[in-house]
C-alpha cells in the first residue's frame, strides 16, 4: 500500500482528476466542487478506480458512496484518507 498521509492522498486525488477529465493538476483545485469539474457519476467511479489502484485497497459499498457523495475535492480526499486509513489499520490487526 503507498504512502496514506492526508497531503499525499489529496495530490493522489488531484492528480487523478486531471488525468480523467484531461486536466492540468492546476486546474483542479482543493475546493473544486466535483460537478464543475464536469465528472459524472462515471467519471466518478473511474476516479475512485484509480485511488483504489494506486492505494492498494478496494473500498467497500458504504465508503464508495461516501467518497462519490462528496462536493469539493478535498471531501472526496478526506473520504479516501479515512478510508486507506481504515483499511491499514485492518490489515495490521490480521498480521
Amino acid at each position: 500500500m503507498t504512502n496514506t498521509n492526508d497531503a499525499s492522498i489529496e495530490k493522489l486525488v488531484v492528480e487523478t482528476i486531471a488525468i480523467v477529465k484531461d486536466l492540468e493538476p492546476q486546474q483542479v483545485a482543493l475546493d473544486c466542487e466535483l460537478a464543475s469539474l464536469g465528472l459524472d457519476s462515471l467519471g466518478l467511479f473511474t476516479v475512485i478506480g484509480h485511488i483504489e489502484a494506486a492505494l492498494g485497497v478496494e473500498f467497500e459499498v458504504d465508503e464508495m458512496m461516501t467518497a462519490l457523495a462528496a462536493n469539493t475535492v478535498a471531501e472526496m480526499a478526506k473520504t479516501c484518507a479515512a478510508t486507506a486509513a481504515a483499511r491499514r489499520r485492518a490489515e495490521e490487526e490480521r498480521a
